[in-house]
């Protein structure tokens, strides 16, 4: 996702999962955003020359098992990650794309082999942040299926949805909070085969679809669906 869009948190909220004495978890990050107990941190240092790229190597020699990289942003970061990933190690990271599906396109155009990749991505999540409806002061609506599908959502009918209003507990802003809407694509061996064979970006996502894969529309409209957010809300944070 964007810069703003909850990665880093989804990050974090993983390690703190995995995180047990009994594993030796190494970060690299730019900046580190939170201290985790138990967890050794690196902060990128360009002036004493600690990149991404040269501070993932010093990882690999710690013998980590689980290692997380803040940010690839180039394609050494990026090959030096997947290596890892293929010797063994649980790598985490963030990359710049609209969709999940557009993770295997960014990976490619930074020179790592289709079949590499395969081999080393288990699961991309892609996420946006939607703003959380008021709870004093949302209203009830029904909104046309001609509107929502002439705006791209999919709908077999009216939906009942909430809006905003405004009131004092949100300062008129009719919203209160953050969600996260995601949009998971496991690396399947069908998705592992279209990666290999050099299948576009639009092949590999109507196959993710297929096999499950919600898109960030879809799982907006889980949350309008909820009462949890607005229709514009998930129009304006999603693709």
């Amino acid at each position: 996702g964007p810069t703003g869009s909850g990665k880093s948190t989804t990050l974090y909220s993983a390690l703190d999962q995995l995180n047990d004495v009994a594993k030796n978890i190494i970060t690299i990050e730019d900046p580190v955003e939170y201290r985790l107990t138990g967890i050794n941190q690196m902060n990128v240092n360009r002036k004493a020359g600690l990149t991404f790229a040269n501070g993932l190597r010093s990882i690999l020699r710690a013998d980590p098992d689980i290692i997380m990289v803040g940010e690839i942003r180039d394609a050494e970061t990026a090959r030096i990650a997947v290596e890892a990933a293929l010797t063994g190690h649980m790598v985490l990271t963030t990359l710049h794309t609209n969709d999940a599906p557009g993770a295997v396109t960014r990976l490619s155009k930074m020179g790592i082999e289709s079949f590499l990749t395969a081999s080393a991505v288990d699961c991309v999540v892609a996420q946006r942040l939607a703003r959380t409806l008021c709870v004093n002061c949302k209203s009830r609506v029904e909104l046309k299926r001609s509107a929502l599908e002439e705006a791209d959502f999919r709908v077999g009918a009216d939906l009942e949805a909430y809006e905003p209003v405004g009131c004092a507990r949100c300062k008129g802003t009719g919203y209160k909070g953050r969600q996260a809407l995601y949009s998971v694509m496991g690396m399947t061996e069908r998705i592992k085969d279209l990666t290999v064979s050099g299948a576009s970006q639009a092949e590999i996502s109507a196959a993710a679809h297929e096999e499950g894969m919600l898109s960030l529309r879809e799982d907006g409209l889980l949350k309008v669906r909820a009462g949890l957010t607005s229709i514009a809300e998930i129009a304006r944070v999603s693709v």
